[in-house]
């Protein structure tokens, strides 16, 4: 029997050099194998200099393990499994690597292991050269101290760096890894300046509630709170993977601040260090078995605080409530094909080629000689709304959606969501405005009109904008009653 043997092609690489959203991530991914490699009572520190007139960065880390020249070749072995410790975050042997690839095309690694007086050095000058796997000569240096050190200058940098650059960086390099910096296990620094988090804006009159249990045999711990009115951050809970951040705003399984603002002053952090997580560490993976008896736990928690926060039981739309938007959303519809058949141009894209207010090009019978005699001298005037058919400013109408309605915060009408690969209309129950009018046809339809208008010109003032909803809602109103007769007609037949 022929046996067929799986191979590995260097230019698999250039595939997993981009397997990064942005160039923080791809930073995050390297300061994840300095954290993975720390030594538990010792204080590691982290120094990121960015260099932008040489395009260099480089982080090294003092006061970790380092590497030995036996460590240099499993670090450089691609995908291999490896023995790790219960406070590595590293999980495929391949993202320290591929994120010195996204960032730059070339590199210097300099390391030596804890208590060694032996250093080794490795370099690249061309990165994306895959013509076949690399062969690396191990240069043989003295340390420079016996803490265990790596220093890694990445140069010919892909990207810009700049303060603004810099300073999110640090934001968020404080907000990944704020339990372990609070804690005095990792001292971060960015171009030799210390980086520190500050304390969470919290509500002073409100109690912390510590809670602890055991899921699958394993500790989850952490706190509740409140934050403080017009705190600036985002509520929801904070999740860390053995001390690094891994989601945010999370509410397991309850509503979100989406549904009302006053969940927004929830917030609290918790440890789950044994649910396994993705690739580059943006997420837990939500269908094993961990997360769900987690959540399952969680959502208990945190029921009484969710409770407090609503002030209120969610309020259900009624049967009546669910009727009417069907059949609000199928008198739209039939409106807006109505619009169509009497030449107003294709306002709905699933049958339409052009867009709405941009005519195709048609050739001219004789070169423009210079501007219209009657323009000449012409003294500006109040702009009015244009006809559907005007050239300028390109206009789309969002294809015919599904209609829903729930409750949401008292203060939003309604939004588009996605679902199932489509868009939907989501109109909320409690807005006030629905409550007054009682959810009437009217309503509706001016609710569908405004997350419709056929706009994408994003220079528009408040006034322009109005002007051309009022246009397009006039001949909605217009085309009522024909799209009630076409109806009418359709059910007799």
């Amino acid at each position: 029997m022929d046996i067929i043997r799986e191979k590995f092609d260097p230019n698999i690489k250039i595939a997993l050099f981009s397997n990064f959203s942005n160039s923080y991530e791809a930073i995050q991914e390297i300061v994840d194998n300095s954290v993975g490699h720390r030594i538990v009572g010792s204080k590691l520190k982290i120094n990121i200099l960015c260099i932008p007139k040489s395009k260099k960065l480089v982080i090294e880390d003092v006061g970790g393990k380092g590497m030995s020249s036996k460590d240099l070749e499993i670090f450089f072995d691609w995908g291999r499994s490896k023995e790790r410790s219960e406070y590595d975050i590293g999980l495929y042997s391949q993202g320290g690597k591929s994120a010195i690839g996204y960032l730059g095309k070339s590199f210097t690694l300099t390391t030596s292991p804890a208590g060694s007086r032996d250093a080794y050095r490795i370099e690249d000058d061309n990165l994306y050269d895959t013509r076949q796997m690399k062969e690396y000569k191990l240069a043989n240096l003295s340390a420079k101290t016996e803490e265990g050190y790596t220093h890694i200058e990445i140069g010919d940098l892909k990207i810009n760096i700049t303060d603004n650059f810099k300073d999110k960086l640090r934001n968020i390099l404080v907000d990944t890894y704020r339990p372990l910096i609070e804690s005095g296990d990792v001292e971060l620094l960015i171009d030799g300046a210390l980086a520190k988090p500050e304390p969470f804006p919290l509500d002073p009159e409100f109690k912390l509630e510590n809670f602890k249990f055991s899921a699958l045999g394993k500790d989850v711990s952490g706190w509740i709170g409140r934050l403080a009115p017009r705190s600036g951050i985002k509520g929801g809970m904070r999740c860390y993977y053995k001390g690094r951040s891994i989601c945010e705003r999370e509410f397991f399984g309850h509503p979100d601040p989406t549904y009302k603002g006053s969940l927004n002053f929830l917030f609290g952090e918790v440890s789950l260090n044994f649910i396994p997580v993705n690739t580059n560490k943006t997420d837990f993976k939500r269908d094993t078995e961990e997360w769900i008896r987690v959540e399952e736990e969680m959502r208990r928690i945190l029921t009484p605080h969710i409770d407090e926060l609503l002030g209120r039981k969610i309020e259900e739309p009624t049967d009546e409530d669910v009727n009417r938007v069907k059949k609000a959303r199928d008198l739209f519809q039939a409106i807006l094909k109505t619009m169509k058949e009497v030449g107003n141009h294709g306002l709905n894209l699933q049958e339409q080629n052009e867009d709405v207010g941009q005519k195709p090009p048609q050739p001219r019978e004789e070169p423009r000689t210079g501007r219209p005699a009657s323009l000449k001298n012409r003294e500006n005037q109040p702009r009015t709304s244009p006809p559907l058919d005007k050239i300028g400013s390109r206009r789309r109408l969002r294809n015919f959606m599904d209609w829903d309605i729930r409750s949401m915060d008292e203060m939003v009408r309604s939004k588009i969501e996605e679902k199932d690969g489509g868009k939907v209309l989501v109109i909320n129950n409690v807005f006030p405005g629905y409550k007054r009018s009682r959810g009437n046809e009217f309503y509706l339809l001016e609710t569908a009109a405004l997350q419709t208008v056929p706009i994408e010109d994003t220079t528009l003032t408040p006034k322009q904008y109005l002007e051309e909803f009022d246009l397009f809602f006039g001949k909605i109103c217009d085309s009522m009653e024909q799209a009630k007769e076409m109806m009418n007609k359709k059910k007799i037949i």
